[in-house]
């Protein structure tokens, strides 16, 4: 492993200790909304202007966001009433989380986050799928439980408690990030909290996700 990806892999960690461990800094979760930490709500609201900046707001699209420990965040969009037979990859050139949302620098207001993560460059990829395979995976992704709010710690397999630091995770975001929910990418060792959301995030991830250069 090269030593910017060691350095992005600590830096991810740092993250996920702060998002997942920040319990004291939470805010009153919304009605139907998981509690989120300050630092968790303003990367999101980063995140959520820069995908939208790329890609739009349609109300019927069905949205992967996929959160990585070595690539920049992206994400795969169904969206069959706009773009039949589709699914649309939007990919950050660089990581918005240290490059531009960063604990380490100086704390910026949401509207100057913004401003700075707009001006990171995207890749769009469209990948034409059968109307059958586009139906099964918005099918599935209907029948995801959001209203499930992943816990740390997290269980083993051997029901001891352990916490997941270093791996990514994926989140599905519906009806414009009025409905959301996000689960943890563990490995078989872990128990998923929220398995259908983890199993169709994988799928999707491993059909149209980024992948590191060779």
């Amino acid at each position: 492993m090269s030593y910017s990806s060691i350095k992005r892999v600590f830096a991810v960690a740092i993250a996920l200790a702060v998002l997942c461990l920040g319990g004291a800094a939470q805010n009153d979760a919304q009605p139907g909304r998981c509690p989120e930490n300050r630092f968790e709500e303003e990367y999101k609201q980063v995140l959520d202007s820069y995908f939208i900046h790329a890609r739009g707001d349609s109300a019927s699209a069905v949205i992967l966001r996929v959160y990585s420990a070595f690539l920049p965040e992206y994400e795969l969009v169904l969206d069959p009433a706009n773009t039949p037979g589709t699914i649309t990859r939007y990919a950050a050139a660089k990581s918005i989380w240290g490059n531009v949302y960063s604990l380490e620098k100086s704390h910026l207001t949401i509207d100057q986050y913004v401003t700075q993560a707009e001006e990171v460059p995207f890749a769009k990829t469209d990948f034409k799928v059968s109307d059958e395979r586009l139906q099964g995976l918005l099918s599935k992704a209907s029948a995801i439980d959001t209203s499930i709010c992943e816990r740390q710690p997290m269980k083993d397999i051997k029901g001891h408690n352990v916490i997941v630091l270093d791996s990514g995770w994926f989140e599905i975001i519906k009806e414009k990030g009025h409905i959301r929910a996000r689960v943890t990418d563990t490995d078989a060792k872990v128990i998923s909290q929220n398995p259908a959301l983890k199993n169709w995030g994988f799928d999707l991830q491993q059909s149209f996700g980024s992948r590191l250069p060779r």
